[in-house]
């Protein structure tokens, strides 16, 4: 998704983070010790046993544990481990501060039980603190990815929405095409090849060149004249085909592909009469920032037992420019001039 980090991308800020955070951890004693000019190698030793307790028991956990038990809902076996591990190192860190010991450490008297005892408290609670660092992080990370895998589902899902419905316009589409094809062959052989002609021409767009998410809008314009052409061929005289199709020159607008031709399809199911007159008048232009189409017919709805084949249905194109254009169209549509006159207009908007 472009406006997503890359798995890499977050995983080299991941490095980025992880390595300045830790360098400062390891070198800020040096900054708060009142002379670190006097310091020798024991001193230096003191100074980074904290620092490398906290940093081993961060990715013990980050790595092993929390993955292990604690995401695995085991979370009592998490504790105790976290338990064994913290003592463990607090034991070893007194080992090690033992066998260095600091240059002035006599000279000091020796810290009361109670003061002992409150430093012990202090640095168990600090490395706990870390422990539940490393949970919180990890469970964030697994909060991120389950963000990721629902948003790649819900652009999968979409797809396959896209797909259903381009699939549920062809076969809708072929079959009213040949229709007319048939009726032609009964009274004009000539019409009805040429008929098939055109028919090739937008099955090879239908089979080959639609399949990507948006297509130059020169395409489907040729893809629509070519309808259009065709559906000319049976029209009795009374009817009144007027089409505008300007194509953009200088760059190249895409849009998604057979967005247009179930209302055009709709436009010459309704809006032609056998015996009055009518019109039907289509218009597709576009600009750098947006896609226009128009289209306006005679309306002579179906009766209610009229059962030839219907368009595709107001609803399914809503469900198509919803899928693709959500937020970026608008489409008015309904009729005028007291039910005599159908329209519909879209809207789409090219840059967000």
């Amino acid at each position: 998704m472009g406006d997503q980090l890359s798995s890499k991308q977050y995983t080299a800020i991941e490095v980025f983070v992880h390595t300045l955070t830790w360098i400062f951890v390891f070198i800020s004693p040096l900054f708060f010790h009142p002379d670190s000019s006097t310091f020798g190698t024991a001193d230096h030793i003191h100074s980074l046993i904290f620092p490398t307790m906290s940093c081993l028991i961060f990715y013990i956990n980050y790595l092993y544990l929390v993955p292990k038990f604690y995401l695995s809902h085991k979370q009592q076996a998490f504790i105790l481990a976290n338990l064994l591990v913290i003592i463990g190192f607090m034991l070893m860190a007194d080992y090690v501060r033992s066998i260095f010991p600091r240059h002035n450490e006599g000279i000091h008297p020796s810290p009361s039980a109670i003061f002992w005892i409150f430093i012990k408290v202090r640095n168990f609670l600090s490395l706990s603190f870390i422990a539940a660092l490393a949970v919180f992080i990890s469970l964030s990370k697994e909060v991120r990815k389950s963000e990721v895998a629902r948003k790649q589902l819900e652009v999968d899902h979409k797809e396959a929405e896209l797909r259903n419905l381009r699939n549920q316009i062809n076969p809708h589409f072929l079959l009213n095409t040949l229709n007319n094809i048939y009726a032609l062959t009964g009274f004009n052989v000539d019409k009805a090849q040429e008929a098939i002609l055109e028919l090739s021409k937008m099955l090879r767009y239908m089979l080959y060149e639609n399949d990507a998410p948006e297509v130059p809008l020169s395409k489907e314009i040729d893809f629509l004249q070519n309808y259009i052409a065709l559906m000319r061929i049976r029209l009795p005289e009374h009817v009144k085909v007027d089409t505008e199709f300007e194509q953009p020159t200088g760059y190249t607008i895409t849009v998604a592909p057979l967005i247009f031709i179930s209302l055009v399809e709709n436009a010459f199911k309704h809006g032609v009469s056998s015996t009055k007159d009518c019109f039907i008048k289509i218009h597709l232009s576009a600009t750098p920032n947006e896609v226009i189409f128009r289209c306006e017919n005679s309306n002579f709805p179906k009766h209610d037992n009229d059962k030839s084949p219907g368009g595709i249905g107001l609803h399914q194109v809503k469900n198509r420019l919803e899928l693709t254009y959500a937020g970026r169209y608008v489409w008015e549509h309904g009729t005028k001039d007291e039910d005599k006159v159908y329209f519909s207009n879209i809207v789409i908007t090219k840059l967000q």
